[in-house]
């Protein structure tokens, strides 16, 4: 038989204060409340212990008068989840006087995400590297383990850099992951993007984002002379905006048109006429599409002004001519004037090509002149004798006119003498100098005289005559005396006809 039975310890749990849920690696209060069912004050060590829990502290000493409770708290912190439980005791002088165990459903707080990306440009060029900025934002309550952002698809893209990871995010942070892209191809390029992290227990949680990238490409307009393959300067717009020279512009996948003249105007004398692009389009106003860096050229062919001239007549040939064409030239060698006095000759061309008919092949503007000297009829003319020094001279030419003989017998007894000329220059018989600068005619003049002969004939027989005469006057005047005597005595006196002579 005992007599201290008041003495006894006697300590009990009334309850415990306890969540049945909880959360993986979360804090959680848990409250003892122990009763002293003895008759005196007594100190008593309550504990708390558990299998996957953290517990601060685990055990706590506290003195309770008799009658009276007392709360003894624990912070639990689940380590695991899962089914899991607590026991808490109560004890006294080492020994254990009271203890409850309860059930606790842990489970693990689920992550969450948000993402954001930030900084995309709206159109970006071919060929240049593109960084993606990818905030990935924790708004659940656990941890987000391995996070990964990923691309998955990229049509027409270059992947520089497909994949970023993190490996855990705390609940309410972010972290910021980094892609790199190169586009290789224009138009609206479309990257997916793929997220995956897990949370504490393993469970693995994904989404998927689409990014639209409106990549523009260069295209590069110019123009050039065909077969010369050098650049032309020319006027063309691309879509409306001028251009002169060389242009290059960035554009998008939309519908872009180019147009050139048909024909530009290089020079007065040059002129460039459209044929093709570089890819053999003929048309010079055109709609394309760049997916890729294009380079098109406009194809021109030079025409050319050519002249024909000529110091005399109509030449043939003036007009504009492409480049490269055969021309055949042609001028008359001699050109004679209506009066038929004056022609000219066909000297050579002003390249010194002497030929009157030739050949060129037009590879710039040509002046062609074909040059002529003047030629003039000198027409001299005589009816007796051989003029000479008619013909045709060049203009300015001294030209020496005469007659082979002076004096012509046309029948005795006369004879043409020359007198001289008339005409453009009117001298005497001896040879004349005239310039031909027209043409000119001169008349031989010839008069008729008798012969000289005629008069050395009658000269000689007024001569003979005379001496005859001399010599027969004697016999003559003594036969006439002789015969006058005789009548003179067979008839009167008569005065007589030699009266005074002897």
């Amino acid at each position: 038989m005992r007599f201290d039975f008041w003495e006894h310890p006697r300590p009990k749990i009334e309850r415990v204060d306890v969540a049945p849920n909880m959360k993986r690696n979360s804090p959680h209060t848990v409250s003892v409340v122990i009763r002293n069912t003895g008759e005196k004050q007594q100190a008593y060590v309550v504990s708390l212990e558990g299998t996957g829990f953290t517990i601060n502290p685990s055990s706590s000493t506290t003195i309770v008068n008799p009658g009276a409770t007392a709360t003894v708290q624990f912070q639990v912190i689940p380590t695991l989840y899962g089914q899991l439980s607590l026991t808490a005791k109560v004890m006294a002088d080492s020994r254990i006087y009271d203890s409850k165990t309860f059930g606790i459903n842990v489970r693990t707080p689920l992550p969450s995400h948000r993402l954001d990306i930030f900084g995309l440009p709206s159109e970006v060029k071919i060929g240049e590297i593109v960084p993606i900025t990818v905030s990935f934002a924790n708004t659940g309550e656990g941890v987000a383990q391995q996070v990964s952002i990923r691309i998955t698809s990229a049509e027409g893209v270059s992947v520089i850099k497909g994949s970023d990871t993190v490996s855990q995010v705390q609940p309410g942070a972010s972290y910021t992951l980094s892609l790199q892209v190169r586009p290789e191809t224009g138009g609206v390029r479309t990257i997916t993007l793929r997220l995956e992290y897990m949370d504490e227990e393993g469970k693995r949680y994904s989404d998927e984002y689409m990014i639209s990238l409106k990549v523009l490409v260069p295209v590069k307009v110019s123009a050039m002379i065909e077969r010369k393959n050098q650049p032309l300067t020319v006027q063309f717009t691309i879509s409306g905006t001028p251009y002169t020279g060389i242009a290059e512009k960035w554009v998008t996948s939309d519908p872009v048109q180019l147009t050139m003249p048909q024909e530009w105007k290089v020079s007065d004398d040059i002129v460039a006429e459209f044929v093709r692009w570089s890819d053999g389009d003929t048309a010079p106003s055109r709609t394309i599409q760049a997916f890729l860096p294009t380079e098109l050229r406009a194809e021109y062919r030079l025409k050319y002004r050519v002249k024909v001239t000529a110091d005399r007549g109509s030449p043939t040939g003036t007009g504009w001519y492409y480049d490269g064409t055969s021309l055949s030239l042609m001028v008359e060698e001699i050109i004679q004037e209506k009066d038929r006095n004056t022609r000219y000759i066909f000297l050579e061309w002003s390249d010194g090509i002497k030929e009157a008919r030739r050949h060129v092949t037009i590879t710039a503007p040509t002046q062609y002149h074909a040059k002529y000297k003047t030629q003039y009829y000198l027409d001299v003319v005589s009816e007796f004798g051989m003029a000479l020094g008619a013909g045709w001279y060049d203009a300015g030419t001294l030209v020496l006119v005469s007659i082979d003989k002076t004096e012509i017998d046309v029948g005795f007894p006369y004879v043409m003498v020359f007198k001289g000329w008339s005409g453009d220059i009117v001298s005497g018989p001896q040879p004349v100098q005239i310039v031909m600068n027209g043409p000119k005619s001169l008349k031989a003049v010839w008069e008729r005289q008798i012969n000289q002969l005629l008069y050395l004939i009658v000269g000689i027989i007024a001569v003979v005559a005379v001496g005859v005469f001399l010599v027969l006057r004697r016999p003559i005047l003594r036969r006439i005396k002789s015969k006058a005597r005789v009548e003179k005595t067979n008839s009167p006196s008569k005065p007589s006809f030699f009266s005074g002579q002897t």
